[in-house]
């Protein structure tokens, strides 16, 4: 691009706008590649000073790439690090969960167990008071005081009874 100007102050800046553009190549090894050609250039045809100029900018670009990449080193020990502890803070929550719902499974059984037994001491109850020659109605009456019954559970239980 810069052949295309007519003097030597054309020609320098249009090595600084070609620059510009070749500093903007987001793929490391073409950057460089035109960079290198862009040096080359300005080497043979323009004076020194914008040839230092040149490697200034390249030099400068290349201290970018450095601190771009040392960022970017913190960045993914950041990340890893933080990964993780979001890693071990799921395994924790997995292992938390299992315990609950283990605690719950337990806690389920013994409800379970606990209905049973209420079941059976209703049972043994309603059939004690059958064989004593009790009233329907007074057996009833006794299963919603002591046992918390509706009178339609207390007539379930008499009639299985």
């Amino acid at each position: 691009m810069p052949l295309t100007y007519a003097g030597t102050e054309a020609k320098k800046k249009a090595v600084m706008e070609t620059i510009d553009l070749a500093q903007k190549i987001q793929e490391v090894d073409l950057q460089r590649f035109v960079l290198s050609g862009i040096v080359v250039f300005a080497d043979q045809l323009i004076d020194s000073n914008t040839g230092e100029e040149v490697v200034k900018r390249i030099m400068m670009t290349k201290v970018e790439m450095i601190l771009q990449e040392k960022m970017q080193e913190k960045l993914d020990k950041a990340y890893a690090e933080r990964m993780k502890d979001v890693n071990e803070m799921m395994a924790e929550a997995e292992k938390q969960k299992a315990e609950a719902e283990k605690q719950k499974a337990e806690l389920d059984k013994r409800m379970a167990d606990a209905k049973r037994e209420k079941d059976r001491s209703i049972m043994a109850f309603v059939q004690d008071k059958q064989e004593d020659g009790a009233p329907k109605e007074t057996v009833m009456m006794k299963l919603m005081r002591y046992f918390g019954l509706s009178r339609n559970e207390a007539e379930s239980y008499y009639e299985r009874a």
